[in-house]
């Protein structure tokens, strides 16, 4: 446990020291190249999984076990020496150009996802890569409704296996594909509603993702100010992919949902997590696991 609170803590002072920045107002000046974060909060996706926010999860994934020897029954699994699963991802994004009807900007983010063992040791599971390119139109100033659209010509995404599960000895090679993508944001009354689609065009390695819709839902419910909030969020979709090269994957078609409820204080969020799906992974992608646990997020 010990080991845990060390790295929340490193977490945020990492963030604190890297991205606070002083309050701005929201009247869309391009004042920093991050983001304006009393507009910007309610017109992103909290549990999106693309949404370029800082998490870190600490959770039970109840169906490792299941999934891998489902993959290969006679490998030699360690499961017993695994006492957590650690999801952490660094991300954000910075505007070249931003004024009260568009901006322009890219995002970056790197996720890794760590198994902690009993032994003390630590393996680094998966770790996986984005970067995109992104324009965004405001329709507040131009017809009068509280919306942004998101268009994303160029979206990256490479996953890369580090250490594994130790006994999977099948898969040397992640995934790698780009996209392009559309995604509306509309806030009404501490309510953001969102939808969006991706259509990939350069698909290879194992499991690469050719298409994706999804939609989500955010509520905030004001506790001190517009500083500390309650808040609740679920985001789910449906993903084809394409076939691997291993045959593993008998179904390309497959849903996910994310479900979140905590507090917001400020840029930081608290919250218990709740995931169903197909994880991304490079050596974990084959079945669904359920997933529930600790989440500090971190929107800069």
């Amino acid at each position: 446990m010990k080991r845990i609170y060390i790295i929340t803590i490193l977490f945020f002072t990492f963030s604190f020291l890297l991205y606070s920045q002083d309050s701005v107002s929201n009247d869309y000046s391009f004042t920093n190249p991050f983001r304006i974060y009393d507009v910007d909060k309610y017109y992103v996706g909290w549990q999106d999984p693309r949404a370029f926010i800082g998490r870190l999860l600490f959770a039970k994934n109840f169906d490792v076990t299941k999934n891998l020897m489902a993959m290969d029954s006679n490998a030699d699994w360690d499961f017993k020496s695994v006492s957590i699963y650690i999801e952490g991802r660094l991300a954000s994004e910075i505007m070249f150009y931003r004024n009260q009807y568009f901006s322009v900007g890219m995002g970056a983010g790197m996720d890794i996802s760590i198994l902690g063992r009993s032994s003390g040791l630590f393996d680094v599971y998966d770790f996986s890569g984005q970067f995109a390119l992104f324009t965004d139109l405001w329709l507040q100033n131009i017809a009068g409704i509280n919306m942004k659209i998101r268009f994303i010509p160029v979206y990256h995404q490479s996953t890369h296996l580090v250490d594994g599960f130790k006994g999977d000895y099948k898969i040397r090679s992640g995934s790698s594909y780009e996209f392009a993508s559309l995604a509306a944001y509309y806030y009404i009354k501490n309510f953001t509603v969102y939808l969006g689609a991706e259509l990939s065009y350069n698909a290879v390695g194992n499991s690469p993702q050719l298409f994706r819709v999804h939609t989500g839902l955010d509520y905030r419910l004001p506790i001190y100010k517009d500083i500390i909030n309650f808040i609740a969020g679920i985001n789910g979709g449906a993903i084809l992919d394409k076939k691997d090269r291993l045959g593993l994957i008998k179904e390309p078609w497959h849903g996910y949902v994310n479900v979140g409820v905590g507090i917001e204080f400020y840029r930081f969020t608290v919250a218990l997590k709740y995931g169903f799906g197909k994880p991304r992974g490079a050596s974990s992608y084959f079945g669904y696991e359920n997933k529930i646990g600790l989440e500090i997020s971190l929107l800069f």
